[in-house]
Formats: C-alpha cells, sequence, structure tokens
C-alpha cells in the first residue's frame, strides 16, 4: 500500500503509513464486532476457492472491486473462459473501478490476458435521454476528467421511441402538482442523490417508488423524476457554466 502510485491512492505518500495504521484498527474493530467487510471477505477466501465454473459472465462488473474479480475469475476451470460486462460511467458504489485497473490485473496474472469490445450502441434509451447523458458526461470530463481511456466515448441510441426531458421549477406548486399526479402511480419513480436524502423527499412525494441512486441501479420505469434537494452553491455554477 506504501508503495502505490499517486493515481492509485487519494492519500499522500505522507498520508498513508498513518492510514494503514487506521485500517490496521479497522480490522480489529470488525473482528471484535463480528462484522464483515466484503472485500476482505473477498480477500480471504481466494485461499479457499476451487475450480468449479466451466465459463463466467459477469455484469455491472464496474461495482465490483479488483480483488472480489480475481475471486470470481479463481473459480473459473479453464483461466480465461469469462466475460465482463460494464460501464465506468455508471458506477453506483466508488470503488476506483477503472478498465486500466482490471487490465493491469490481466497483465499480471498468466492466462487473464483477454481482449477489450467496447459497445457504443444504447439500446434501451430514448435518444432524448441519451442525448442529456452524453451532455452530462462531456461536462464532467471537461472539469474532472475521465476516469481512463475506455470511457471517454459517448453512445449511440437507436431506439425510435421518443421521450422527454424537462426542467421543472423549484416551488411548492409545482412538487404539488407532481405528487399529485404520481402518488398512485406504478408509472412514476422519485430518485434522489442518497439514502439520506430519502427523508427529505417523503415529506414531498407520496409515492412509494423512491429509491436513492444505488437502489434504482437496474430497475426500469417509464418516468423517472429526478428531485434534487439541495441547491447548486453559486461559486459552483459558474465552473460548471466554463466546463
Amino acid at each position: 500500500y506504501l508503495a502505490l502510485g499517486v493515481r492509485q491512492s487519494v492519500f499522500l505518500a505522507e498520508e498513508r503509513e498513518q492510514v494503514y495504521g487506521l485500517f490496521e484498527k479497522y480490522l480489529i474493530f470488525l473482528k471484535e464486532q463480528n462484522l464483515y467487510d466484503l472485500n476482505m471477505v473477498a480477500y480471504d477466501w481466494q485461499k479457499l476457492v476451487k475450480p468449479k465454473y466451466d465459463f463466467v459472465v459477469v455484469d455491472e462488473v464496474q461495482d465490483l472491486t479488483n480483488t472480489q474479480l480475481f475471486l470470481i475469475l479463481k473459480s473459473l476451470k479453464t483461466t480465461g473462459n469469462f466475460v465482463l460486462c460494464g460501464d465506468s460511467n455508471q458506477i453506483v458504489h466508488p470503488n476506483f473501478f477503472s478498465w486500466a485497473n482490471v487490465k493491469t490485473m490481466f497483465y499480471n496474472q498468466d492466462g487473464l490476458d483477454n481482449e477489450l469490445r467496447i459497445l457504443r450502441t444504447n439500446y434501451r434509451n430514448s435518444p432524448q435521454v441519451t442525448d442529456i447523458a452524453n451532455k452530462l458526461l462531456k461536462i464532467k470530463n471537461a472539469r474532472f476528467g475521465s476516469i481512463d481511456r475506455e470511457s471517454t466515448y459517448l453512445v449511440n441510441p437507436i431506439s425510435e421511441k421518443e421521450g422527454e426531458v424537462i426542467c421543472l421549477p423549484d416551488n411548492a406548486k409545482v412538487k404539488q402538482e407532481l405528487n399529485q399526479k404520481t402518488k398512485s402511480s406504478t408509472n412514476f419513480a422519485v430518485v434522489v442523490m442518497t439514502n439520506e436524502d430519502k427523508a427529505e423527499a417523503r415529506k414531498l412525494f407520496q409515492t412509494p417508488l423512491l429509491f436513492s441512486v444505488q437502489e434504482a441501479k437496474g430497475l426500469e420505469y417509464e418516468n423517472i423524476i429526478w428531485s434534487i434537494l439541495y441547491p447548486i452553491k453559486q461559486k459552483n455554477l459558474s465552473k460548471f457554466r466554463k466546463a
């Protein structure tokens, strides 16, 4: 850990020894409280896993750590018989995932050197929804940079179904109208950023279909209300405009 490169850790080299000390205390805490960290479980089980499967398909691989992924691949009877599917622009569980890190893992392990295929076609969303997603990615990449070279591409929609993206004013009247129209409908879901935001959202929306971003992963509804419960600070607004 102390020898990691500058892009492999959020902590500076001179801070890592102290951070590692905290990590060791964290492991002691887990043991004393009879708790489990899934990443540590995956690491420990690498010594126990036996080849069992002929072929493995891993979907949403961007939400796994390399440790978890390596455990899965060690369960293969034939090294290399696997397909990994994912999109680093759809990460909902922050874990330092990047395709570059995955390829490095393959390079360091015999038999895991596999081919990469980038799919640029979107079959699910309407052109309007895909367009706004592409625009947000452009802003993100301009302002913060992309995760890796494989994550800079935009997607092309082929769906002929028309969609619509509407920005509504943030006022009590609009929220009341939205609530009245959606509280008994199964065609509308409300999505907020985090689980902590759900309590505030329940004050505005009576629908049971209220999800955080992590919970909404993989779900599909005809209509989505994206509720922003905290204002964008004015000092940050100009930065996004420049981006």
